[in-house]
């Protein structure tokens, strides 16, 4: 039961990062370490997602900042990913 209700936390569109990370550090508490870096990776990809959307519209405006742009903002997403991801393993 209190699994779930993690679960929900996290998989809600409006949850921060610091309540999706106090969520997930109570998964693995409960030892549902593969479950709670399962759902850090969904939510770094939904992430990822809205800010790709926010970003095309301005793209026919722009479009040889494109792939700049997208490029840099891939990489500081995969660079947050990196860094919780070291801090998840170092707790596992």
């Amino acid at each position: 039961m209190l699994e779930d209700q993690l679960v929900e936390i996290t998989e809600q569109p409006s949850v921060n990062i610091y309540e999706l990370k106090n969520a997930l550090s109570a998964l693995l508490q409960l030892g549902k370490g593969p479950l709670s870096q399962q759902l850090l990776l969904k939510a770094y990809g939904s992430r990822l997602l809205k800010k790709i959307d926010g970003f095309l519209p301005s793209c026919s405006i722009y479009e040889e900042t494109y792939p700049v742009t997208l490029s840099k903002l891939n990489a500081r997403i995969f660079n947050n990913f990196t860094d919780d991801k070291r801090i998840w393993l170092d707790i596992w």
